[in-house]
């Protein structure tokens, strides 16, 4: 069975290095992409490599629209239309994500459900703490 590298939270070099030691795919999330350090953001799509799982978020994050809706800032809406190159309303938040998703170099894509369906913070899975 194929195993996936959780690399996100605190890491540090040694654990990078395991990962990529053992060939074992990292963890890309869109919604941790588009903070001030954007064009440098390990999570952007254009610094991704191919040995990566790209998601809009994982079970500890908001629904994309619910985090688009909730958790950013105007500052960061801005960030995101910049990147896509156009305005976005939340109800195509999802969608949006899903294509940048799509067109990276990622080996592989994974959305969570409630992104498929563009639903709202109502139906986040999981709060953490």
């Amino acid at each position: 069975m194929p195993f996936v590298a959780e690399d996100l939270g605190d890491i540090d070099e040694t654990v990078l290095g395991l990962r990529d030691q053992f060939h074992l795919p990292g963890m890309k999330v869109l919604q941790f992409a588009f903070g001030e350090d954007l064009p440098q953001s390990n999570y952007i799509p254009h610094n991704y490599a191919s040995n990566f799982i790209v998601y809009t978020g994982t079970h500890d994050n908001n629904t994309t629209r619910g985090w688009f809706n909730k958790e950013t800032t105007g500052a960061m809406k801005a960030r995101i239309e910049a990147y896509v190159g156009k305005a976005l309303s939340s109800a195509e938040i999802h969608i949006e994500l899903a294509r940048l998703s799509y067109t990276t170099v990622a080996d592989i894509v994974i959305f969570p459900l409630q992104d498929v369906l563009g639903l709202d913070d109502k139906s986040r899975m999981s709060t953490p703490a």
